[in-house]
């Protein structure tokens, strides 16, 4: 099954031309009160995004939150530090430091309030690029990784990162639709919660995706000339009979 989520990635960003860098808000989160919103706004809309996978997708749901960021400030002494701190904040204990191609990389894996919490920090010359992961499932893990998730991103703003971030929700439904069936039923009905806009889309023989503008929604990646703040794929499972849905915002980086 794997092929196909890597073939559905790699189809998404050639389609779409996404450059990595997401593009939303207009505030400046360099400024306290701008941190405060962006944490607030991205908070939101991960709420949005469980209560809408809730209702659209069969239990259990498994959430994917990814926070990427990069600094230039720092050397590689205040980097490790830096790279201590946060863990710290985000109450990781146990930090490790490997080397890669010759330069450092710290990393740390904890679960705290059922939420698998990877943090990784690699060093590439005066550059450190910063990633934390965040995965959980069922109602009280996903509640715990919505608090989890605004910590994380303020504790990378301390760190004088501003992260950009996607977030998905997987789960699979027992409907007897095809893919594109399924979608179409989607859209439909999402649409009569958020207006939205299909800006592109793809397909295969078991999978069908599109992309959306979604105007109410405030983070977004640029698909050519479009914003695109929503993306929906599904995928046939024939093993297991069934259709696997992903709904994320504002794009899905995770393989299904």
């Amino acid at each position: 099954m794997q092929r196909f989520g890597m073939k559905f990635i790699a189809g998404m960003v050639l389609l779409c031309g996404i450059t990595g860098i997401l593009a939303g808000f207009t505030m400046d989160s360099t400024n306290k009160r701008g941190s405060e919103l962006l944490v607030e706004s991205s908070g939101s809309q991960l709420e949005l995004l469980y209560a809408l996978g809730k209702a659209q997708i069969d239990s259990p749901l498994h959430v994917t939150v990814k926070l990427q960021g990069e600094s230039q400030t720092l050397s590689v002494k205040k980097s490790e530090q830096a790279a201590s701190i946060l863990a710290e904040e985000m109450g990781i204990s146990d930090l490790s430091v490997e080397l890669e191609h010759g330069e450092k990389a710290y990393r740390a894996r904890d679960v705290i309030s059922d939420t698998d919490i990877r943090l990784d920090w690699v060093q590439a010359g005066e550059t450190s690029y910063v990633k934390i992961q965040l995965d959980a499932q069922g109602p009280d893990g996903i509640r715990h990784l919505i608090r989890i998730q605004e910590k994380a991103q303020a504790s990378m703003m301390k760190a004088g990162i501003t992260p950009a971030w996607n977030a998905s929700i997987q789960g699979s439904v027992y409907n007897g639709m095809t893919a594109g069936e399924t979608v179409q039923r989607l859209e439909e009905e999402l649409a009569v919660q958020l207006p939205l806009n299909a800006v592109d889309s793809y397909q295969d023989t078991t999978t069908e995706s599109r992309s959306y503008e979604v105007p109410s929604l405030k983070t977004y990646v640029m698909g050519g000339e479009n914003p695109i703040h929503m993306q929906i794929a599904v995928h046939e499972d024939s093993m297991k009979e069934n259709n696997r849905i992903t709904i994320g915002f504002p794009v899905i980086t995770i393989e299904y």
